[in-house]
């Protein structure tokens, strides 16, 4: 009795980690999507723009579209690690998005999509991250490996949104710039 117990513990546990880590999929194109308007008040749209490439570039990621002081649109990457097939040793692979800022005076808008996995080894390449089995199959990766590459994806794009976030937050608050006295 008590190892029932136990398992539905061990279980309901499960269930709630992957519950939280859920990745948002867009209603309209089936796609997962990050996206949210921000507010950036104080600062113009070419400030919001000019911190957002600066920031961006540092991260690495590659200019794919500009539209001076108004929008900007990356290709943007993660590095995801996850157990190997057949309790193997763990693998390594790239999480590839897009990362899209539009600004405007005192706003901005961002959106993450077009996430797909591409494993190290040959013949590991999960694909499209909404799909509920990596297109490589389960021979070449677990559930549980592609399981954890959607978790891993969800936290490191809510980092990066989140350090986004910050260094515009810290430029509207920057006392300097204040001109308000």
């Amino acid at each position: 009795m008590r190892k029932i117990g136990l398992l539905l513990v061990v279980l309901f546990s499960f269930l709630m980690v992957n519950a939280q880590n859920e990745l948002p999929v867009d209603q309209k194109t089936g796609k997962v999507t990050f996206m949210k308007v921000v507010d950036a008040e104080g600062l113009t749209a070419k400030q919001i723009f000019d911190l957002t490439k600066s920031w961006g570039l540092k991260q690495g990621f590659t200019v794919l579209e500009e539209t001076e002081g108004d929008k900007i649109k990356f290709q943007a990457f993660t590095t995801v690690f996850y157990p190997g097939p057949k309790s193997g040793p763990a693998e390594e692979g790239k999480v590839s998005f897009t990362f899209f800022v539009g600004c405007k005076d005192a706003k901005f808008r961002y959106i993450l999509t077009e996430y797909s996995h591409t494993g190290n080894k040959r013949g590991t390449d999960g694909g499209k991250i909404e799909a509920s089995k990596p297109a490589c199959g389960n021979i070449a990766m677990s559930s549980r490996g592609w399981v954890t590459i959607k978790n891993e994806t969800k936290k490191k794009s809510d980092k990066l949104i989140a350090d986004l976030l910050r260094v515009i937050k810290e430029d509207q608050n920057d006392p300097e710039k204040n001109d308000n006295w």
